[in-house]
């Protein structure tokens, strides 16, 4: 492992030779559009805007995968390369480095993208900004070149089990009573999360909690459908991003996430009520104001691809 961690930094050194203010601040826009704040607000965008069956798959693989890798970073605990030789770091970061959540998260957004839109040319308009947001983490300094390809090898695996069979779980689950739904959006990700309570564990656990259980009640109580003019689809985004923004920022403004025993428990609460807001409350918000339609049939709110 060491050698390849040695030639690691050998590949980042060669690559910052390029390295300078403009190229700089050409991959820092890059590695931020890879950021999962990006995706927190990229995400009920397909789910309001512009198809509901896509923003549901896409969350539910993005989250899965997320919780996956961040298993993987602690079982391996390896280093960042800029702890081994500070002079190859160009930005912060933290937790483990293998693997790189962006290149995961990169592949499985715009992947998830690409097999719905089924177009030749954005396939390659996705695979460059997988590349590019990959590369993007090595020239700066955050991530060692095998950490980038750990994370395109579990982003793609992900969306291979998606594409090849990943219907056929959502069909069952979405055929159960809606108790049951329920019951197992709440029971397992918590289980998931005290299993490995560690902040991001605790906050991909709760956005998926709050996120199927959102589904759930969507499903029982609610046809709402993502068509509409372009004009309604911007009005969703900006009133239903500022509402994000809001259950974001509003807690800890009140003093509402402690820093003491009650912490993690909150923080569940708080991630849970986003998740929630994103699959229910939103569509709920838009049908009461006009804002959008009624899925035209059943299928239309079945989340099919």
């Amino acid at each position: 492992m060491q050698n390849i961690l040695s030639f690691g930094l050998d590949v980042i050194r060669a690559i910052q030779q390029i390295h300078g203010p403009h190229m700089d601040a050409f991959f820092r826009t890059i590695t931020s559009l890879g950021g999962g704040e990006i995706y927190i607000l990229l995400l009920p965008v397909f789910f309001w805007c512009v198809d509901t069956g896509l923003g549901a798959h896409t969350g539910f693989v993005f989250l899965i995968s997320s919780y996956f890798a961040s298993g993987v970073k602690d079982l391996f605990q390896q280093p960042r390369p800029f702890q081994i030789d500070p002079s190859v770091k160009l930005v912060n970061a933290t937790s483990y480095g293998l693997p790189s959540f962006h290149a995961l998260e990169a592949t499985v957004m715009w992947g998830m993208f690409a097999l719905w839109l089924k177009k030749p040319w954005f396939w390659v308009l996705a695979v460059a900004m997988m590349l590019l947001i990959g590369f993007s983490r090595i020239y700066l300094g955050v991530h060692f070149p095998t950490d980038v390809l750990a994370g395109y090898a579990i982003g793609g695996a992900f969306l291979w089990v998606y594409a090849t069979g990943g219907h056929t779980f959502e069909y069952w689950l979405k055929a159960l009573p809606f108790r049951w739904q329920v019951g197992l959006s709440v029971a397992v990700p918590l289980v998931l999360a005290i299993s490995h309570p560690t902040d991001y564990v605790i906050l991909i656990m709760s956005a998926l909690s709050g996120f199927c259980l959102g589904l759930s009640l969507l499903n029982r109580y609610l046809r709402f459908s993502a068509e509409g003019p372009v004009w309604q689809r911007i009005v969703r985004f900006i009133v239903g991003d500022i509402a994000i923004l809001l259950l974001y920022v509003a807690p800890r403004l009140v003093g509402f996430i402690s820093t003491g025993v009650l912490h993690s428990p909150l923080r569940y609460l708080h991630y849970g009520a986003i998740g929630i807001w994103i699959t229910f409350g939103g569509p709920w918000l838009f049908l009461r104001l006009g804002l959008a339609g009624p899925a035209k049939t059943e299928a239309s709110n079945a989340f099919e691809i």
